[in-house]
């Protein structure tokens, strides 16, 4: 179930195409949502891809397109809301990434960037998850469709997209996306984004995520990689009885170690390893991570399960852990902690210093269920 404020409170979906204003959707943007509309105005970008100029032009053009295509009116208000906020913010970490290449205006890692920047707003406003994370994903993959026709890995790509979004609210983001620039091959971007429906179909996330045949098969799949081959049709046997690793993950003050306590494992809590070796929070952590995994180590030779205490707030930190669980034939469970932001900047302010702890928040990726056996969520 679905808690917090509503994107409607933020953004006004148009009641007709004919009257939409996209500059002015921009200026709400800037009041609501306190979308830094000028650095996107200042943003140049490449001509050859975007003959409009700036990103701010390139983002109002876009969201004419989306308006003016009758299947984002054919969905419900809900889906049109999420998709038309997933196309104004699509961009909104290029002034960020911006850099010249060769004399060429490059937004390199704009995408994944985009999603965190989105994340972080959407928390700070009280959106709620489920919506939150839906506009997030899109952002993180909104690029895939242009290209996923020549990459021999767009399979597996898609199916990731797919456990945190629907790959056709990215597909139609994309479209918007290619009809509101002047290119060179927009006729090539419309003609791909077309047929990336179809493939969405053809791999089996045409009515939502992968049908895996369980959660082994699910977490093997993703955990393997994009050039392992591996069929996501392939069953792999569930053993049950196996130790399970449960990490916890979310900023500080979330009540990760609270939930901790007392479950009938052991912890291995790294602000407890940080205590032991006097070691604060920014100081190297090199010392600190390698006894927390050698202890790991030592549990799953034993077959113990265990919960690992930490922020794990990107998905590469959680991936290292699930691999060393996985070589240990463990199961791998993720629960993901939250509060509103309200709440969690008052539970540490005299625990974390604001700046740090809004570094955190710009790095902070929410697990999805392609990096565990099992995914929990815990609002506290």
């Amino acid at each position: 179930m679905e808690h917090g404020r509503g994107l409607g409170d933020f953004v006004t979906l148009p009641v007709s195409s004919v009257a939409f204003d996209a500059t002015a959707t921009l200026f709400e943007a800037r009041e609501k949502l306190s979308l830094d509309v000028e650095s996107l105005r200042k943003c140049a970008q490449s001509p050859r891809h975007h003959g409009e100029g700036d990103v701010a032009t390139h983002t109002e053009m876009a969201l004419c397109a989306l308006v003016g295509d009758g299947s984002w009116w054919e969905l419900g208000e809900r889906e049109r809301l999420e998709v038309f906020a997933t196309t104004l913010l699509h961009d909104i970490a290029k002034p960020a990434c911006s850099r010249l290449v060769e004399g060429e205006w490059r937004h390199l890692g704009h995408s994944h960037l985009g999603e965190k920047m989105a994340r972080a707003m959407l928390w700070r406003l009280g959106i709620t998850r489920e919506a939150r994370e839906r506009v997030a994903q899109a952002i993180r993959f909104h690029q895939h469709p242009f290209f996923w026709d020549s990459r021999d890995d767009a399979r597996w790509h898609v199916l990731l997209m797919a456990e945190g979004v629907d790959p056709r609210r990215v597909g139609m983001l994309a479209r918007a996306d290619g009809a509101g620039r002047i290119c060179e091959d927009q006729e090539r971007l419309s003609t791909t984004v077309g047929l990336f429906f179809d493939y969405v179909k053809d791999v089996g996330c045409g009515q939502g995520p992968y049908n895996f045949s369980n959660d082994s098969s699910r977490f093997e799949y993703f955990l393997k990689g994009p050039g392992s081959g591996r069929d996501p049709g392939y069953s792999v046997h569930e053993a049950h009885g196996r130790a399970v690793v449960t990490m916890a993950s979310g900023l500080p003050g979330t009540g990760k170690t609270t939930w901790a306590r007392g479950r009938g494992v052991e912890v291995i809590a790294l602000d407890e390893i940080r205590r032991r070796f006097g070691i604060k929070a920014g100081e190297a952590q090199g010392a600190v991570v390698l006894a927390a995994r050698e202890r790991a180590r030592e549990l799953l030779r034993g077959g113990e399960s265990f919960i690992w205490d930490a922020t794990m707030l990107t998905r590469d930190n959680r991936a290292h852990l699930a691999a060393l669980a996985h070589a240990y034939g463990a199961r791998v469970h993720i629960v993901s902690f939250e509060t509103d932001a309200k709440t969690l900047y008052e539970r540490n302010r005299q625990r974390v210093p604001e700046d740090v702890l809004g570094r955190m928040v710009g790095r902070w990726e929410v697990a999805t269920r392609a990096e565990c056996h099992h995914l929990e969520f815990i609002d506290g």
